[in-house]
């Protein structure tokens, strides 16, 4: 019989499965090589049994550490929601985290919000929901890493909780004039809200609206401001002008030391 080391002399059909007889002579198909049956790891020819395409990582670890801790109460409205990663021997460390946020009890859709990260302590300094006084939460840190484009989330996520404070009921009425994002009318809207702010000092000013899952959609300013009050109107549209779905929308504001994060909700 003729004898191959290889591929030698040989056609793509003769090299590629299935293999022609005097082909792949001598080789040991059960400790050393694999066949490729599928042509979907190397093309149809053989393979090393220690060649592994595209290992897929294991999932991260849990999340630890809450801020708010776990059924805590009388939490200040304005608190950072926050946690940390640190990380485990058979877990990968993330890619980022997804934040769910559920008002009352854990059911139907969460509000979202994601931070991209690996291990450490983990803040939102500028907060991406708006807290209710004398409300309870639910929520949940969902580390994932990225794959092949796709999410690998860690299993079985800790659900935690807390409860704002009473609201004093007690507003800054002789306080000077600040920067400060104070809210938007009407809420919900359909056709067309005003946002309204207050700029302490002359400074530059970023209000930005912002999807559920944290992406942006549009910028309704990006300039400086003058002392005083103000207001721009948002018609629920994105950055091409398109019109947005109905649901949540996060308006946020911030400038070099101040950032606040309001909710609304767009009425198709």
């Amino acid at each position: 019989m003729p004898h191959s080391d290889g591929g030698l002399g040989r056609t793509t059909e003769q090299m590629t499965y299935p293999y022609a007889e005097n082909t792949y002579v001598d080789w040991d198909f059960q400790e050393i090589w694999t066949e490729d049956p599928e042509f979907d790891v190397n093309e149809g020819y053989p393979w090393l049994r220690w060649q592994v395409a595209d290992d897929i990582p294991n999932p991260p670890a849990l999340a630890h550490s809450p801020i708010p801790e776990h059924e805590a109460i009388n939490v200040p409205a304005n608190t950072a929601i926050g946690w940390t990663y640190s990380s485990e021997e058979g877990f990968s460390d993330p890619h980022g985290f997804i934040l769910n946020l559920w008002i009352g009890d854990p059911e139907g859709d969460p509000y979202q919000a994601a931070m991209e990260g690996g291990p450490g302590e983990y803040y939102f300094s500028v907060h991406p929901f708006v807290l209710d006084h004398e409300t309870s939460y639910h929520w949940r840190v969902i580390p994932y890493v990225i794959h092949e484009e796709e999410q690998i989330v860690a299993e079985n996520c800790s659900i935690w909780s807390f409860t704002t404070e009473t609201s004093t009921g007690i507003e800054e009425i002789f306080a000077p004039l600040v920067t400060k994002l104070q809210g938007k009318f009407p809420n919900p809207f359909s056709g067309e809200t005003t946002v309204q702010f207050s700029v302490g000092d002359s400074e530059k000013v970023k209000i930005e609206i912002f999807n559920l899952f944290g992406q942006k959609v549009t910028t309704l300013a990006d300039r400086f401001f003058e002392t005083g009050q103000h207001e721009i109107k948002w018609n629920g549209t994105d950055k091409s002008g398109g019109a947005l779905n109905s649901g949540f929308y996060f308006i946020r504001m911030h400038t070099a030391d101040y950032g606040k994060t309001l909710k609304m909700h767009l009425i198709r």
